[in-house]
C-alpha cells in the first residue's frame, strides 16, 4: 500500500510534461534498461531535462518510466534512481553539436555576406 502511495504522488509531482512549447521546456530523454526484469516488464530508466529548443541543457533527475504502448499516452512514473551521468553526458553531447552547427552557420552567413558586398 505504501508503495502504490510514493509512485502516485511521484507520478503526481514529476507527471507528464505540462510545460513544453515548441521544444522549450520539460522533457524526457535517454533510454536505458537496468535488468532483465525490467525489460520484460517494460520498464526504462529515462532523464528529464529542461530544454531551450528541443536541446537538453539541465538534467533534473533519472527515472524508471514504463513506456505507453500507443504514441498518444503518457510515461507512467515508476520510482526515481541515481541521474544516469550517461545519459546526461550524451545530451549534453548532442546539445554541443547543435549548438556548434548553429553558431557554423551563422558565421557561414556573415562570411557569405561580407563576400557579396
Amino acid at each position: 500500500m505504501r508503495l502504490r502511495e510514493k509512485q502516485a504522488e511521484l507520478q503526481i509531482r514529476v507527471g507528464s510534461n505540462p510545460y513544453n512549447y515548441k521544444g522549450t521546456g520539460l522533457s524526457f530523454r535517454g533510454h536505458k534498461v537496468l535488468s532483465k526484469a525490467d525489460e520484460s516488464r517494460g520498464i526504462a530508466v529515462m532523464t528529464r531535462w529542461i530544454e531551450l529548443g528541443s536541446m537538453p541543457l539541465i538534467p533534473i533527475g533519472s527515472y524508471r518510466v514504463i513506456q505507453p504502448t500507443d504514441n498518444g499516452g503518457s510515461l507512467k512514473v515508476v520510482g526515481k534512481v541515481k541521474l544516469q551521468w550517461d545519459q546526461v553526458l550524451n545530451g549534453w553531447k548532442r546539445a554541443a553539436i547543435v549548438a556548434l552547427l548553429y553558431v557554423a552557420l551563422i558565421l557561414a552567413f556573415v562570411l557569405w555576406d561580407k563576400l557579396r558586398r
